[in-house]
Order: C-alpha cells, then sequence, then structure tokens
C-alpha cells in the first residue's frame, strides 16, 4: 500500500522523491522498530501534516486501491483475443 500512500503525499504538493524515501525508510522502521506500517508512518511529521488518521487509514486499505490491476486484465484480453483470431 505504501504506492497508495506515495500518490497521495504527491497529491497533496510531496515531491514523490521525497514521498518515496519517507515510505522506504518507514518500511525498514516497521521491521527495526518491531511495529506496523501505520504507527511507524503515523510518527512521522510529513505524514500528519497531510494526512488525517482517517485518511491514512483510507490510503492503507487495500479495497482503496487496485493500481493497474484493470488495465493489465485488458490488457491480457486483448492479447488472448488478437492470438485466437490468428
Amino acid at each position: 500500500m505504501a504506492e497508495h500512500v506515495m500518490m497521495g503525499l504527491v497529491k497533496k504538493g510531496v515531491g514523490r522523491q521525497e514521498a518515496h524515501e519517507l515510505l522506504r525508510k518507514a518500511a525498514i522502521k516497521t521491521s527495526t522498530d518491531n511495529r506496523t506500517y501505520k504507527e511507524v508512518l503515523f510518527k512521522n511529521q510529513i505524514i500528519k501534516k497531510n494526512f488525517t488518521e482517517k485518511e491514512l487509514n483510507w490510503y492503507l486499505n487495500p479495497k482503496n486501491y487496485i493500481g493497474t490491476a484493470v488495465e493489465q486484465v485488458e490488457n491480457v484480453i486483448k492479447k488472448i483475443k488478437k492470438d485466437k483470431l490468428r
């Protein structure tokens, strides 16, 4: 869900590289501190400045982000149909 959070940060004006690095470091910190990703993120000042806890929960919920899954499935279907026509 880091990608979804990153996209949310970018929408709020945080630079993409800065958001990526913040989330990368947070992921590492979950292991070293034995805490959840949400716990680590919500202690970060940039996250707290840009997201309420409710918003962060929304971005971390997999049901709210399917990425490019729809596009990938459509591409596979197109390829299968094209292959069948040969």
